[in-house]
């Protein structure tokens, strides 16, 4: 069985994202799994949850300083480290863990993705490319990772709060996905050929449809085909 990760955390989402995922999921994926969802607000959550009900690493929002390339490039998202840590992943109890972000519409079977290659420790996707085509923002984008149990230890245990935000490129955007890239820079990727596509990019066909960026599918500004797909498992 695979355990598939996802966070809910501060204002931006709510119970009902984690069970439009909890529900695409159910509807996509035929592999033997179990979504966890890792919070400190499990009320109304229909999949698992792993409850922070007492102080755990890198979870809390002043964790890490706020430097100014933090603030501006860098969201807090540096507590999704600790779910890559062996600490966290043998509790799960599976041998291969992932990791997925809310903001996505699943929209075809995702077997594939979730079925890691033998020779495979661990895989995310490829980093996106600027609305201009012409710089990627970031060698890895973190939407979606996964890996054999354990293995990415040193992505946690390798961080600290205070130095580590510091030595990442300053043209990088991201926070988790950053340090990842700067630490283990040479993972295979997921790509185009997976099916994987970014909303703002345009090119929207695929089993799995991410809403890097400012535009979220329940927005008025998003596509109303592609709000009203998600809605279907939101609601």
């Amino acid at each position: 069985m695979i355990t598939i990760i996802t966070h809910l955390w501060g204002s931006n989402y709510s119970y009902k994202h984690v069970n439009a995922l909890y529900r695409m999921l159910q509807e996509h994926l035929t592999i033997d799994h179990m979504l966890v969802c890792v919070t400190d607000k499990p009320q109304n959550i229909e999949c698992e949850t792993y409850e922070i009900n007492e102080p755990t690493p890198l979870w809390a929002d002043n964790a890490i300083p706020e430097f100014p390339v933090t603030v501006k490039r860098r969201p807090n998202n540096w507590r999704k480290l600790w779910t890559l840590s062996s600490e966290f992943q043998e509790q799960m109890g599976s041998d291969i863990i992932a990791s997925i972000d809310l903001d996505v519409l699943i929209r075809n079977n995702v077997d594939h993705l979730f079925a890691l290659e033998d020779d495979v420790d661990f895989k995310i996707v490829k980093g996106s490319i600027d609305k201009t085509r012409t710089r990627q923002l970031c060698p890895y984008n973190s939407s979606l990772w996964i890996n054999r149990r354990g293995t990415r230890d040193y992505l946690f245990t390798d961080f600290i709060p205070t130095q580590s935000p510091r030595e990442l490129p300053r043209e990088w955007t991201g926070s988790d996905q950053a340090w990842i890239a700067f630490r283990s820079p040479n993972e295979v990727l997921f790509d185009d050929s997976d099916g994987i596509r970014q909303y703002w990019s345009g090119h929207r066909a695929g089993s799995m449809l991410f809403f890097a960026g400012s535009v979220k599918p329940l927005m008025d500004r998003c596509d109303p085909n592609i709000r009203k797909e998600y809605l279907k498992y939101y609601e």
